[in-house]
């Protein structure tokens, strides 16, 4: 609290303070932090301060996300995500998308809810913030839960529990324990989820959440109802009734009425569980929860069905029905057609009985193909967020590399010189090495393919002579049959000299593949790049090879294709062509296609 004898709080140290009480009250007072949350943006806009700003957008969003509005609530939690990332936070982007996760599954955006999760808790991991790897674990969770993918739901909340234990947030553990319960209960495991709910009752008891603890005593009751203990239950649920009455929670009154209308009919007391489903229905209504009113007017309608009072049924029902496809709940849509069914059937009214029976399977077809379209969405999405934290971690490696030289750099400055220029070199060195043929030295086929594009360019722009020259040992696979490949490659190697030593700066040379090399001559016509490979001809025959091996002789053959009108692709083809021709011709020897007057 602000000290008031200090004097009138800065407008960072108002924006900050109505932050903090926006946080505290948000989940009891949703209402009044709401206000606070306003105030605070209004401030930080007016101020432009981003960080504040950012923070303020997000408690702001969550604010509205507790009142039931989602709809502001996700783009206000994406305003504030932006910002945090332009001002560079990243514990605060984890945030907004953990956040941004939940308001997107209470929209029904599941797949939306289960990337942002991801997201968040990729940042969250990288950044080492424990608290946030397992909120993000907890959503993920939560979304696989309502998927109905059971097993990877356990598995993110058994992974988000230790790393809560881990952070010291004993109301973190807890509502992660509480969400295994639910799970668990969902699963068909309702004393493993008793255990869960247990230990969670535990720690908010001592923490003395009570919003917290309303949500776990509904659990342990609808577990205890299947599990056939239906006084254990009703205990529970009556002591949980009277702490949410007292806070006029009616939301929370209607979910545990109806777990003690289900506790009732365990018992047999038809009359008890009809009284409290109505109590529901209405505590349901005034809080403008539909679905808790639709699930009330579901198991009333229920209920006086197997009481065979089918016109209450017809009424609850239908009722229900309307509430249910009005906040599409679809599954308790599909529920109430059965219902609906079975009571029409029991009117007689085998018609509607019939349209209701069909609407039921159509709609579990429907759920039943959306949940499989949903989780093989999930899948992917997993995938392709495996596959860019992989590069990203491959990315932060090198970046982190290039930060520690960085931090040599500055920290020894007498050797920043020598280190730059080891730098540099190392830079040409791997720009030279993906231009060279590692074993002549020469230019690569990437490269020359670079040069000939661009010099092709120069030569169609203004009507220039250009000449390329394929080159091919004869006989070069008798050479390695003969001499072994390790000669072989001291032939390639000392070709690769001649080569240079026979052509221009201008000119580029490369190895186009295996004994196969290739000339880039520009400003050259068809009859000097013939002249020029003659002698070069010469010069391989005249050559001594036998300080490689003893009687090693060779030749070579080239075809010259010298255009000025060809693309890149035309010319090596001719080339090609020509030195085809030349071997055929019976090798040793160079053929020329040229275009005339292109000088």
């Amino acid at each position: 609290m602000h000290d008031a004898a200090a004097g009138p709080l800065t407008a960072p140290e108002r924006i900050d303070d109505l932050n903090r009480r926006s946080a505290q009250l948000v989940f009891q007072h949703p209402r009044e932090a709401l206000a606070f949350s306003e105030e605070a943006l209004a401030l930080a806009r007016a101020a432009a301060d981003q960080p504040r700003m950012a923070l303020s957008a997000l408690r702001l969003g969550t604010a509205a996300s507790v009142s039931g509005d989602d709809e502001r609530a996700a783009l206000l939690v994406a305003e504030a995500l932006a910002l945090f990332q332009a001002v560079g936070d990243t514990q605060g982007e984890a945030g907004a998308y953990l956040s941004l996760s939940t308001v997107c599954r209470n929209l029904g955006r599941l797949i939306d809810g289960l990337q942002h999760a991801l997201q968040g808790l990729d940042i969250a991991r990288r950044e080492g913030l424990q608290r946030l790897q397992g909120a993000c674990l907890s959503n993920v969770g939560l979304i696989h839960t309502d998927l109905g993918d059971h097993q990877k739901a356990l598995e993110a909340f058994l992974a988000a529990l230790p790393l809560t234990r881990a952070a010291g947030l004993p109301g973190d553990e807890a509502m992660c324990l509480t969400n295994l319960g639910d799970v668990c209960q969902q699963a068909g495991e309702a004393a493993q989820a008793l255990t869960h709910y247990g230990a969670a009752l535990a720690i908010i008891r001592r923490l003395g959440h009570t919003h917290h603890e309303l949500d776990v005593l509904c659990g342990l009751g609808q577990a205890h109802v299947k599990l056939g203990q239906a006084e254990e239950a009703l205990s529970l649920l009556r002591g949980a009734l009277d702490v949410a009455q007292a806070r006029g929670d009616h939301k929370c009154d209607a979910r545990l009425l109806l777990g003690l209308g289900d506790a009732y009919q365990q018992l047999g007391q038809a009359e008890d569980a009809l009284h409290v489903y109505r109590q529901a229905r209405t505590l349901a209504a005034e809080a403008r929860a539909a679905h808790e009113e639709s699930r009330a007017l579901r198991w009333l309608g229920a209920l006086h069905l197997k009481r065979r009072e089918s016109a209450q049924a017809l009424d609850a029902l239908e009722e229900g029905l309307a509430l249910a496809q009005g906040c599409r709940a679809q599954r308790d849509e599909q529920e109430i057609h059965a219902l609906l069914s079975e009571t029409h059937r029991q009117r007689g009214a085998y018609r509607a009985a019939l349209q209701h029976y069909q609407r039921y399977h159509q709609l579990e077809r429907e759920l039943d193909n959306l949940q499989a379209l949903h989780r093989t969405q999930a899948l992917l999405l997993q995938v392709d967020l495996d596959q860019a934290r992989h590069a990203a971690e491959a990315q932060r490696q090198i970046n982190a590399r290039l930060t520690e030289l960085n931090q040599e750099l500055a920290a020894a400055n007498a050797q920043k010189a020598e280190l730059l220029a080891r730098l540099q070199a190392q830079a040409e060195h791997l720009v030279r090495l993906s231009q060279e043929d590692a074993l002549t030295g020469l230019s690569n086929r990437r490269h020359f393919n670079e040069c000939l594009e661009a010099e092709v360019q120069r030569a169609l722009r203004y009507g220039r002579p250009l000449s390329v020259v394929l080159l091919d040992i004869d006989h070069f696979k008798a050479v390695n049959d003969t001499y072994s490949h390790q000669v072989g490659d001291l032939v390639l190697r000392e070709l690769a000299g001649l080569l240079r030593a026979s052509c221009r700066q201008m000119d580029t040379v490369a190895r186009f593949g295996g004994e196969e090399f290739v000339l880039l001559l520009p400003e050259t016509a068809g009859p000097a790049a013939q002249t020029m490979c003659e002698r070069l001809r010469q010069t391989v025959q005249n050559h001594d090879w036998s300080g490689l091996h003893p009687g090693l002789r060779l030749t070579v053959s080239l075809g010259v294709a010298s255009y000025c009108t060809l693309g890149a692709a035309q010319l090596l083809a001719l080339a090609d062509a020509e030195l085809y021709r030349a071997k055929g011709a019976g090798r040793n020897r160079v053929s020329l296609a040229s275009e005339p007057g292109c000088e």
